[in-house]
């Protein structure tokens, strides 16, 4: 089985699962690959969005239910959910919608959420307005990076450059995981 058919079978789940762990690769690849005619855009950003939505609740719940035992587990948590929790005291809606856009954000800034005092109701109206501007953004960038990218490369290369910038992809992303 070749990438494309392989994008094609398995590219929705894949997007959901990639985008729960990190979501700005994902779905700029994905975007590309619907340029690409393998995914249809409109899904690639329903499922994207599904993905960071289970991402972020399940941070948020962890956050609300268990943010004792996470600490407990986890020493330097409490330090950082501190400070994130000083900014989301001071203007929680802001931050709500615009974590999304920060790097490295997408973990701490739910949790953080979580422990304060707002509402299950808020989270949910303010996380669905920020991931669905987070979601429109990124996929339009990969998508409009994709026309660029298929202006360069022929007919002839297109079926290797969508998995060949994914291994790259990856790759980038361990070594910035790592160096973190």
């Amino acid at each position: 089985m070749d990438g494309p058919a392989l994008i094609e079978q398995y590219g929705y789940a894949a997007l959901i699962v990639a985008t729960f762990v990190e979501g700005e690769v994902a779905l700029i690849l994905a975007s590309y690959a619907a340029r690409c005619g393998y995914l249809s855009l409109p899904w690639v950003m329903v499922f994207a969005a599904l993905g960071v939505l289970i991402s972020d609740w399940t941070c948020f719940l962890l956050g609300r239910c268990c943010s004792r035992l996470l600490f407990a587990r986890f020493p330097g948590l409490p330090q950082r959910v501190a400070g994130t929790l000083a900014r989301i005291e001071s203007n929680p809606n802001t931050c709500i919608i615009a974590f999304q856009f920060v790097p490295a954000a997408s973990t701490i800034t739910p949790i953080a959420i979580g422990v304060s005092r707002v509402s299950v109701w808020r989270f949910l109206v303010l996380d669905l307005i920020g991931v669905a501007a987070w979601t429109s953004i990124m996929a339009s960038l990969g998508y409009l990076g994709g026309a660029a990218l298929g202006i360069l490369i022929t007919d002839r290369y297109q079926r290797w450059a969508l998995p060949l910038v994914a291994v790259l992809a990856l790759v980038a992303w361990w070594a910035y995981r790592r160096r973190e």
